[in-house]
């Protein structure tokens, strides 16, 4: 039996070959959660913020008082977008866009809802970039000493 090797490893990706579980970051940056159960998703809806994108909607709703609140994200695809692979894809891209800008631009203390739409299949990755960002700062979660650094 031998030496498991990943790729990523080679590109010096810290988190490609992680453990389920086990992330990777910055001593700044707050930790990242995913919800999970219905009741979150229902909560975060019901706080009434929300921000439409061609590719995505984002929800943002205030999570339980605590000294030092994680960020957490959702993700939801329905059958709308079309079958599984379609919606798992949509996720997927859903979840870079979460795990890569939520940690150094987003406020903590909220949680985060992305609802995949169809043009989330489509749709160009800076400019899923570029929607998020806008989103955050509109619905005023967006870290100040980010939102100077990238537009």
């Amino acid at each position: 039996m031998g030496v498991k090797f990943c790729r990523a490893v080679v590109r010096r990706d810290a988190n490609a070959c992680r453990p389920k579980g086990v992330t990777v970051r910055l001593p700044s940056e707050p930790a990242l959660t995913v919800l999970r159960r219905r009741s979150e998703f229902l909560a975060a809806a019901a706080s009434g913020k929300k921000w439409v994108t061609p590719a995505f909607v984002l929800q943002v709703g205030a999570a339980p008082e605590s000294d030092n609140p994680p960020l957490r994200y959702g993700l939801t695809a329905s059958k709308k977008i079309g079958n599984a692979v379609k919606r798992n894809r949509a996720r997927r891209r859903l979840r870079v866009i979460a795990t890569k800008l939520l940690p150094p631009s987003a406020k903590p203390g909220y949680h985060y809802i992305l609802i995949a739409r169809e043009k989330a299949l489509t749709h160009d990755f800076q400019a899923l970039e570029r929607d998020f960002l806008w989103a955050l700062k509109r619905l005023d979660v967006r870290r100040e000493n980010h939102a100077a650094t990238n537009g």
